[in-house]
C-alpha cells in the first residue's frame, strides 16, 4: 500500500509523462556530467526504449494524483 494515497486514487500515468521523467534521471545521474551535445536525445531515446520495455513486459505505469491540498501546518 502506498503512504497515504489509495489505489483507487491511482491513475494510469501518461508515456510522454513517464519518458519525460526518465529522460531527467538518465541526464542528472550522481556522476555524471554533460559532456556531449547529444546527452539530452540519448538520454530522451534510452528513456522511450525503457517505457516501451515495460509495457512489453505487462507492466502499467501508475502516477499517485496531484496534492492540490498546500496549507502550511507547523510552527
Amino acid at each position: 500500500m502506498l503512504d497515504h494515497v489509495s489505489e483507487r486514487s491511482l491513475r494510469p500515468a501518461d508515456d510522454q509523462e513517464v519518458v519525460r521523467e526518465m529522460a531527467y534521471v538518465l541526464r542528472s545521474w550522481p556522476g555524471t556530467r554533460s559532456r556531449r551535445r547529444g546527452d539530452e536525445a540519448l538520454a530522451r531515446i534510452t528513456a522511450e526504449r525503457l517505457v516501451d520495455y515495460l509495457h512489453l513486459s505487462g507492466f502499467e505505469l501508475m502516477k499517485r494524483p496531484i496534492v492540490t491540498d498546500t496549507t502550511y501546518v507547523g510552527g
